[in-house]
């Protein structure tokens, strides 16, 4: 992956993952809310922070665009980026619902048959972050 590829899609998923964070705020906030969404807010947390650290090393180090680490890199990213992609499309499919009162609570029909993917992403993003992590020490060292 070229350089300006590498850093268009690190700006996605950071974008991305962002989002994605500040809306499981928002759901995790909700009366009754399932903790395994608290989880996986921590997990989307954890990994924005290492993406931040591998875009502040990117742009410290403008030399290590073309090592072997960087490849390792662009692959953990690229893994990345699709499972947050797959987390953004579930919680589009309206977890919440809004009350008479115009309250937002958690919808239990969606919750459902959402709960096991959420979980699986969960699980995902946990692996994807150690991988990520890991390449980031490589390319650091």
């Amino acid at each position: 992956m070229d350089p300006l590829s590498f850093t268009a899609s690190l700006l996605t998923v950071i974008g991305t993952a962002g989002l994605i964070g500040n809306g499981l705020k928002r759901v995790v906030a909700l009366k009754r809310a399932p903790a395994i969404l608290l989880d996986l807010n921590d997990e989307v947390a954890g990994l924005y922070c290492v993406l931040q650290a591998v875009d502040f090393l990117i742009r410290k180090h403008t030399n290590i665009a073309h090592n072997a680490p960087m490849s390792s890199v662009c692959r953990s990213l690229e893994k990345s980026e699709t499972t947050l992609f797959k987390l953004e499309d579930l919680l589009r499919d309206k977890l919440t619902i809004e009350t008479r009162d115009g309250e937002m609570r958690l919808d239990r029909r969606a919750w459902l048959f959402a709960e096991s993917k959420v979980r699986n992403l969960k699980d995902q993003i946990r692996a994807d972050r150690i991988e990520l992590s890991s390449a980031l020490s490589l390319l650091a060292s």
